[in-house]
């Protein structure tokens, strides 16, 4: 884990099909169950996949089910 917050964890993770490391944002388990948190957050993605800076990362899917492993 690279980073834990009331709100969100950030994990260090590897796609198992492409070898590709990538940094992945969860919510945290505290607040995953809640509908408006977790519609908050899908906001966030769809707000940073529309942003094109060097300074902002991009969202990525991963290559298939099951495809992600922690680093």
């Amino acid at each position: 884990m690279l980073s834990r917050t009331a709100q969100s964890r950030v994990y260090r993770v590897r796609d198992v099909h492409s070898e590709r490391e990538m940094v992945m944002k969860a919510p945290s388990p505290e607040l995953s169950l809640r509908n408006a948190y977790l519609e908050h957050f899908l906001l966030q993605q769809w707000v940073v996949e529309r942003v094109n800076s060097p300074f902002v990362v991009k969202v990525m899917e991963p290559s298939g089910r099951g495809a992600i492993s922690t680093t």
